[in-house]
C-alpha cells in the first residue's frame, strides 16, 4: 500500500500556528542544577519542587539513570535540554537510554531548543523507563529510535494493586519508531488481574504521538480500571513488524483497560487495528483503521466484567481485499458491543461483524465494497473527510450510552444526524460576495449579486478615475467557450489600457483582511502568444507576472484566475499595467472566503503580538496547491524588499524543498506546492533573510 497518512490536532493548533525560532531558549532555561554528558546518574533528592534540571546539549554515549525525584503537585521538578539538542547515542547493549526511579512530580521535556524533539534516545535496549513507583509525570517531544524493545515503558512490576497505585500520567508530542521488537508505547504490565499483583494507572492521557515501524504494537495500554484513560490524536503506522502471535496489533488495550480511544490513526497493522482486551466501558470512536492485516477491531475480554460494555462507534475503516470480520466480540462474561456509525469499505461481502459471544448493538453502520459511494475528499492521499453526495451524511443514529461531541478533525458533531465515519460533514462554508464588475458591459443579473456595469461612459464607481477609461466588445451574448462560475456574456466585453506604460485600475473600499479577488479574461482579438502581455499588481504587489491570456487559455476560451490579496488600508487595490500591446479585464469579483477569514482569525489568536513588520502569515491553510506568504504588518507598514532561502520539511525533519525566493511589498512570490505531492500531514516551511527568521507550522488534508 503506498505511503499515506493525515494529522489532525484537536485542541493543540488546528490549522496553523508560528513556533519559536529557539534563539531565545538557553537564556530562558533558568537551571537550578546541569546533568553534564558524561555524568550517568543524578540522585535527585535535594532538587527541590518547581526547580529546572538542564541536561547538557551535545552527544551523550552514556545512559542517564534519574532517582529520588519529589516535586509536587503545583510545583514539579522540569528536566530539560538546554541550549541545543541532547541525543544519547549509545551502544545496542545498554538496557535503557533514561531511566526513573522512584519518582514523582516531575516532567521531561525536549522543548529546550528549537528542534521538535530536543532530547533524542538513539540505540539502547529500551528508550525511556519509568519504574520502581515513579507516578505523576509528563513525557513529552521526545525522540526514541532503533530501541532494541520499547521505546517508552512505564510500569512498576508486581507493586500490587491497592498499596501503588500510578497517578496522573502524560504522554504528548513523542515520536517511537525503528523500536526493533518490541512496542513504541507499553504503559502498564500486561499481565494485569483483578485480584492480581500489577498497579493499576489512575487517569492517564497519551496523545499527539508518532509510532512507526514497530516490531510490536505501536500502543500497548492496560491497566487503567479506573475507566480515566484518555488515548487520541495519535498516528501509529507499520506496526508489528516483528510477527509476533498476538502482538502484531496497530494497537493494544490491554488487560485491566478502561476508558476512551478516539481521533487516531492506524495504518497497514500485520494484524488487527485495535486488540481490545479491557474490563469494559471502552470507547473507541472517531478512528480511522486503513488496511489491517487481519480484524480492524478484535474485541476479546479475558479480563471482562459483567455490566461494563464496549462501544465501538463512528469509526473510517479501510479494510481493502481482507476477508476477516471487521469487528469481531468475544467476553468472557456478559457484556455488549454496541457497534454503530461506522464506515467501512470491504469487498468481502460476508458477515462483517462476528459474535463469538455476549450480546452485539448493530446500527448504522455503513458498508460499501469501494470507496466510491463515501465520496471521500481524497482517499488516494489518506483523506476521508466527506464531500456532498456521500452515503455516510446523516446515515448514523444516535450513539447509545454517550455522546460525540466533534469528528476525526475536532469538528461538531452532528451537524443535522450523525454521519457514518470518522469525519462529519460540516456543509461546504459559505463566501461572502463584496464586489462583481462586468469591466466594459451592462449589468449582468446575478446570485448573490449582480456584475456591476462597468461602461466607458458609464463607469463603475471603484474604477480610478485616473486609469485609461476604454472599453471594448458587444453586450450580445458571447459564444466562446466558458468552463468558468461567471456568466458568458461577462465574456463579451472588456475594459482596457492603451500602449505606452498606462493601466486599468480599480479601488475596492473593505475591512482590512485577506479576500480572493477572482480575475476573468478572454482572449477575443489575438491568435497568437506574445501580442498582449501585462502585469496584474494587487496592493501595489505584482500577483501574476507578465500574463497572457492567450498563452493561459488560448482563442476565445473564458480563463479564470484566482489570488488572495490581504489589505490594512481599508482598500483593495488593482492594477493591470501593460507590458506589451493592450492589458485588459474582463470580470472582477471581490470574496470574502469563509475558509480564508477561519484562518486568518485562528492565525490572529494564536500568533505572538505583533511588534515589527516581519511576522509572517501563509494561506490558505490547510495547503493548497499555492502557498502564499506575506510579511505581516501594522496599518500603513511599509516593507522592505529581500531575498529569503525558503526551506519546506516533513514532520520528521526530512528536507522537501529547498531555494531562494525575493519578498516584493510583504508578499513572496507564491509556492507552486504540486510537483511535490505532499501527503496530508503536518510540515514546516522555513523562511530565512536579512530581516526575516522564521519557522510556520502547516498542515495538508
Amino acid at each position: 500500500m503506498s505511503r499515506k497518512f493525515t494529522w489532525r490536532n484537536a485542541g493543540i493548533t488546528l490549522l496553523a500556528g508560528l513556533l519559536c525560532t529557539g534563539t531565545a531558549y538557553a537564556q530562558n532555561c533558568n537551571c537550578a542544577v546541569t546533568i553534564p554528558l558524561t555524568q550517568q546518574s543524578f540522585n535527585a533528592s535535594s532538587v527541590q519542587p518547581g526547580d529546572t534540571v538542564c541536561l547538557e546539549a551535545g552527544i551523550r554515549t552514556r545512559n542517564l539513570l534519574i532517582t529520588n525525584v519529589t516535586g509536587s503537585h503545583n510545583n514539579p521538578i522540569v528536566f530539560i535540554n538546554c541550549g541545543g539538542k541532547v541525543t544519547f547515542r549509545l551502544a545496542s547493549g545498554l538496557s535503557y537510554g533514561i531511566k526513573f526511579q522512584g519518582s514523582k512530580y516531575f516532567r521531561i521535556t525536549g522543548t529546550g531548543s528549537s528542534d521538535q524533539y530536543g532530547i533524542v534516545v538513539d540505540s539502547a535496549a529500551q528508550g525511556m523507563q519509568l519504574e520502581a513507583q515513579s507516578t505523576n509525570f509528563e513525557v513529552d517531544h521526545i525522540e526514541i529510535k532503533n530501541s532494541g524493545f520499547a521505546g517508552i515503558m512505564a510500569k512498576t512490576d508486581n507493586s500490587g494493586r491497592g498499596p501503588f497505585v500510578m497517578r496522573n500520567v502524560r504522554f504528548h508530542h513523542n515520536y517511537m519508531h525503528d523500536q526493533r521488537t518490541g512496542e513504541g508505547f507499553y504503559i502498564g504490565q500486561f499481565n494485569w488481574a483483578v485480584d492480581g499483583n500489577q498497579h493499576d494507572i489512575d487517569t492517564l492521557e497519551l496523545y499527539d504521538n508518532i509510532t512507526e515501524r514497530t516490531g510490536r504494537e505501536g500502543i500497548q495500554v492496560g491497566c487503567t480500571y479506573s475507566g480515566k484513560a484518555r488515548i487520541y490524536n495519535n498516528r501509529v503506522i507499520d506496526p508489528g513488524l516483528l510477527n509476533l502471535t498476538n502482538q502484531r496489533s496497530g494497537v493494544q488495550l490491554g488487560n485491566g483497560f478502561s476508558g476512551s480511544f478516539y481521533n487516531n490513526y492506524i495504518e497497514d497493522p500485520l494484524a488487527n487495528g485495535i486488540t481490545v482486551l479491557g474490563v469494559g466501558n471502552v470507547y473507541v470512536y472517531n478512528n480511522v483503521i486503513v488496511n489491517p492485516g487481519e480484524m480492524a477491531i478484535y474485541s476479546g475480554h479475558p479480563t471482562s466484567e459483567a455490566g461494563k460494555n464496549f462501544y465501538y462507534v463512528n469509526n473510517t475503516i479501510l479494510m481493502g481485499s481482507n476477508t476477516q470480520p471487521v469487528i469481531r466480540f468475544d467476553p468472557t462474561v456478559a457484556s455488549t458491543a454496541y457497534i454503530q456509525n461506522n464506515a467501512i469499505v470491504r469487498t468481502a461481502t460476508d458477515t462483517a461483524f462476528d459474535r463469538m459471544s455476549g450480546t452485539m448493538v448493530v446500527s448504522g453502520n455503513v458498508i460499501r465494497t469501494t470507496a466510491a459511494p463515501f465520496n471521500f475528499e481524497n482517499a488516494a492521499a489518506g483523506n476521508y473527510d466527506l464531500l456532498p453526495g456521500s452515503v455516510a451524511i446523516n446515515a448514523g443514529v444516535n450513539p447509545t450510552g454517550f455522546t460525540i461531541p466533534f469528528d476525526f478533525e475536532n469538528l461538531t458533531r452532528p451537524v443535522a444526524a450523525y454521519d457514518a465515519g470518522a469525519y462529519e460533514f460540516q456543509g461546504a462554508p459559505a463566501d461572502t460576495v463584496l464586489y462583481r464588475v462586468n469591466a466594459g458591459g451592462l449589468e449582468v443579473p446575478g446570485t448573490p449579486i449582480a456584475w456591476h456595469k462597468d461602461k466607458q461612459t458609464d463607469p463603475c464607481p471603484w474604477l480610478n478615475p485616473a486609469s485609461s477609461n476604454y472599453t471594448t466588445g458587444s453586450d450580445q451574448p458571447w459564444n466562446g467557450t466558458n468552463t468558468t462560475d461567471a456568466p458568458s456574456q461577462i465574456f463579451s466585453t472588456n475594459r482596457y489600457a492603451s500602449f505606452g506604460g498606462t493601466q486599468v485600475s480599480y479601488n475596492f473600499p473593505v475591512s482590512n483582511g485577506t479576500y480572493e479577488v477572482r480575475l476573468y479574461f478572454a482572449e477575443n482579438t489575438n491568435q497568437a502568444s506574445g501580442l498582449r502581455v501585462f502585469d496584474v499588481r494587487a496592493e501595489g504587489a505584482v500577483r501574476l507576472d507578465n500574463f497572457d491570456i492567450y498563452a493561459a487559455a488560448g482563442y476565445r476560451n473564458a480563463h479564470k484566475e484566482i489570488i488572495l490579496v490581504t489589505v490594512n488600508d481599508g482598500v483593495l487595490d488593482l492594477d493591470f499595467a501593460a507590458v506589451t500591446g493592450n492589458p485588459q479585464i474582463n470580470g472582477i469579483a471581490i470574496v470574502q472566503s469563509a475558509a480564508h477569514s477561519a484562518a486568518r482569525q485562528l492565525l490572529s489568536q494564536t500568533e505572538a503580538p505583533v511588534t515589527g513588520n516581519n511576522r509572517l502569515l501563509a494561506f490558505p491553510i490547510p495547503l493548497q496547491n499555492q502557498l502564499y506568504i506575506q510579511k505581516r504588518g501594522l496599518t500603513g507598514s511599509t516593507f522592505s524588499n529581500e531575498d529569503v532561502e525558503v526551506q519546506l520539511l516533513s514532520e520528521s525533519g526530512t528536507l522537501l524543498y529547498k531555494a531562494r525566493h525575493p519578498f516584493t511589498g510583504g508578499n513572496l512570490k507564491p509556492l507552486n506546492l504540486s510537483p511535490l505531492a505532499l501527503k496530508p500531514g503536518l510540515y514546516f516551511l522555513k523562511i530565512k533573510g536579512s530581516k526575516t527568521n522564521e519557522v510556520i507550522k502547516l498542515l495538508k488534508r
